[in-house]
């Protein structure tokens, strides 16, 4: 059987937009989604014309079927773990339980990288190294770690689909071929609810590299938080007070927590 990969992304769409035209090249793959995508807190689900929240979540999960399928990864096995949009950060400790738990036969990990794009991509990167280190801590084999680019911004600028600090950390491009890049532009389509998706994200190139040793109690990016620049309920300040009281005031690398 084929060495087992597992791809943890925060929301459904996360795993198309940052690596749906490599997914189907992974034959033992495992798609573990934190969150339900939506939440009482963000008002989105009420501009798509859902009622309520568990609607638009059920329709987002929808989408991600069809999506799967045009990928080639219909078969995949699904994980969901039920957090609310917004509130890994609060669940951080009881996640990277869960993933040890995930993660403990996988060679690989594929997660997002802490760059102060989205709050709940961040809170992902942070439990994928938690957990990681965790097994590391209690003698176990620990998987490869991998980043998908995502978006993030840098002065002000939006930007998708490179690394903040790129080329320093060695990103490698995987070049799509022309049938990939079909599949993915019909699978990113697929997510009706999403419209600013479309609009949003230009390129379907993906970019990858090993998880650099990220200090998770340190800004990602000084004090330039995307999520700042939205009406959401949680600030990049915010974020941060949680993490540090998550993980203590000593600044320490991702290689060196253990059993948080």
């Amino acid at each position: 059987m084929a060495e087992r990969v597992v791809v943890v992304v925060a929301h459904p769409d996360d795993e198309t937009l940052g690596a749906g035209g490599r997914l189907a090249t992974l034959e033992n793959l495992a798609l573990v989604h934190v969150t339900t995508g939506t939440s009482e807190k963000f008002v989105y689900f009420r501009r798509q014309g859902f009622a309520t929240p568990d609607a638009y979540s059920r329709a987002r999960f929808r989408e991600l079927k069809i999506a799967l399928t045009i990928l080639g990864v219909p078969d995949a096995q699904q994980i969901r773990i039920g957090v609310k949009d917004g509130e890994v950060i609060d669940n951080v400790s009881s996640l990277a339980a869960r993933l040890e738990e995930i993660l403990a036969d996988a060679s690989a990990v594929i997660t997002h990288p802490y760059e102060g794009g989205h709050p709940d991509h961040d809170a992902c990167a942070l439990a994928v190294h938690l957990a990681c280190s965790n097994l590391r801590a209690r003698g176990k084999p620990s998987p490869e770690t991998i980043e998908f680019a995502g978006y993030h911004s840098v002065a002000g600028e939006f930007r998708y689909g490179v690394f903040l600090d790129a080329p320093l950390s060695n990103p490698v491009a995987a070049a799509l071929s022309s049938a990939q890049r079909v599949r993915k532009f019909a699978a990113i389509k697929a997510f009706g609810t999403q419209p600013w998706v479309l609009r949003t994200f230009k390129t379907l190139d993906e970019t990858y590299r090993a998880t650099p040793d990220y200090d998770f109690r340190q800004p990602p990016n000084g004090d330039e938080f995307l999520y700042d620049e939205n009406d959401w309920p949680i600030t990049g300040a915010l974020w941060m007070e949680k993490a540090r009281a998550l993980l203590g005031e000593e600044p320490v690398s991702h290689s060196e927590m253990q059993n948080v």
